[in-house]
């Protein structure tokens, strides 16, 4: 009776386990790819932003080559 009570733990302990383990590859298979790439897009926009308010307050041409270069190639 004892073991009997003891395989049906840990037979469900390793069940358990098992699915926690598919979530989690799920979380890192589709989440975290879309975090990075959010985060990347989030950084080049705001580069693009930082060139733009170089060009507008300083004027410089290499401002408005650098936030074209930002939306052709980052962006």
């Amino acid at each position: 009776m004892l073991c009997s009570g003891c395989h049906i733990i840990v037979g469900n302990a390793i069940w358990q386990t098992k699915e926690v383990k598919e979530i989690s590859c799920k979380v890192v298979d589709l989440r975290v790819p879309t975090a990075q790439n959010s985060l990347m897009m989030l950084n080049d926009i705001n580069h693009s932003l930082a060139a733009l308010r170089g060009w507008m307050i300083l004027g410089k041409n290499k401002f408005k080559v650098e936030r074209e270069k930002s939306w052709s190639e980052e962006i």
